[in-house]
């Protein structure tokens, strides 16, 4: 029988935890499957998050398991079957389960409560907060080169010119529970001379008030796109919450606003802005006006730009995705 990759990942609609941590177990399931279709199974470890079970059903094909005590003892993970940990810490029983198999293939995404041998760490987004020393047994990889991001974001960038209109570009990520979008646009509304591309989310509901813009002139919503490297390029100013729109932006060298919608993604914004890679939002809910029109004089010095943008585009590269592959593919 083959042996398995199993992805133990969790997600929702932003309530608790978003869709960050299954977008990410998706891009790196979907390059192993290239490689390894006919070698292994694979399989998803779930909790019982209606949009992270469904947002997963709609974008693969494979086996889905709801993760719990009573479908976790009757989980039989063989020798040479590999784990892959994303979610937001560890269940102290699934911990005692690794502890005791003989698994020598464990992968884990920014977190620093597992104490196994045999595991590998990247830390791409954790290290914002504080670097993880190296245990008995263990690899670690950490820092911004290893942010996964689509392989789109790889290519060779170049400043976005300006025109006559200055080119915006909104989001919050897969869910926007907190209507950041909504809030953002409202001001943009009354800005002269702007064109705002709002690249939706999966995750965002039906009755989300952003789809009020959906008749305005100036905005242009763009829903459920699996590729927003393109619309990033265009763009010259983006405003974006604290979570993997962010890192793609920076990414673009697109000038970037934050503002922070969950608490967890301060340390990443903290320390992008500690670097003025970002300028941060104090509150999306009541964004001034001057602040926005200061990011544009910002962009009308051309020297300030292009500094700006080399530096962004050298902090976070794009080839995350293909970094993690390489490292996953040398274990298995």
């Amino acid at each position: 029988m083959k042996p398995s990759i199993y992805f133990r990942v969790d997600g929702d609609d932003g309530k608790k935890i978003g869709l960050g941590h299954v977008t990410r177990c998706l891009k790196i399931y979907k390059e192993l499957k290239i490689s390894y279709k006919s070698k292994y199974n694979f399989f998803f470890l779930i909790k019982n998050f209606y949009d992270g079970k469904k947002f997963l059903k709609f974008q693969k094909n494979e086996k889905i398991i709801e993760f719990n005590k009573k479908n976790l003892k009757k989980i039989e993970f063989k020798k040479n079957d590999v784990i892959i940990i994303d979610t937001l810490g560890i269940e102290s029983d699934f911990l005692l389960y690794l502890k005791k198999s003989k698994l020598k293939k464990i992968f884990s995404f920014e977190d620093v409560k597992i104490n196994l041998r045999n595991i590998t760490i990247i830390n791409g987004i954790f290290f914002a907060k504080r670097k993880l020393k190296k245990k008995l047994g263990s690899v670690i990889f950490q820092g911004p080169k290893y942010v996964v991001l689509d392989k789109n974001f790889s290519q060779k960038k170049s400043i976005t010119p300006l025109s006559k209109k200055i080119n915006f570009l909104v989001s919050s990520g897969g869910g926007d529970k907190k209507n950041f979008m909504f809030y953002v646009c409202k001001i943009l509304d009354n800005i002269k001379n702007i064109k705002v591309i709002v690249i939706i989310g999966k995750a965002v509901k039906k009755d989300n008030p952003i789809f009020k813009y959906k008749n305005n002139k100036k905005f242009i919503l763009k829903s459920n796109r699996n590729n927003i490297y393109n619309f990033f390029s265009k763009s010259n100013i983006s405003i974006v919450s604290g979570g993997t729109v962010m890192f793609e932006s920076i990414c673009t060298g697109t000038k970037t606003l934050v503002g922070q919608t969950y608490s967890n993604q301060k340390f990443a914004v903290n320390y992008f802005l500690k670097k003025k890679l970002i300028s941060k939002i104090a509150d999306f809910r009541n964004i001034k006006i001057h602040k926005v029109h200061e990011e544009i004089d910002f962009l009308m010095n051309n020297e300030n730009k292009k500094k700006l943008f080399n530096r962004q585009i050298r902090e976070i590269d794009g080839k995350g995705l293909m970094r993690i592959i390489n490292i996953i593919k040398k274990k298995l």
